[in-house]
């Protein structure tokens, strides 16, 4: 989790621009969805987030992510 929460961090300095996003728990073992719309971005920087944070997060184990899909609530 830490690594998504600097690299969002970072993305957010490199493009002078505020990421909303929401964090659903639903494990008995602390498992979280991160929720990120990504709507305050242009297609190009979506495409940019969501390929810098797979490389952000590709030796993280445990991490599953899934694109286009409605947030757990």
């Amino acid at each position: 989790m830490e690594k998504l929460k600097v690299f969002i961090s970072e993305f957010e300095k490199q493009i002078n621009k505020k990421i909303s996003f929401g964090i659903a728990p639903w494990g008995r073992e602390g498992e979280v969805d991160y929720c990120l719309p990504l709507k305050e971005l242009s297609e190009d920087q979506q495409k940019q987030f969501i390929s810098g944070a797979k490389d952000a997060l590709q030796m993280a184990q445990w991490v599953h992510y899934s694109e286009n899909v409605p947030c757990r609530k």
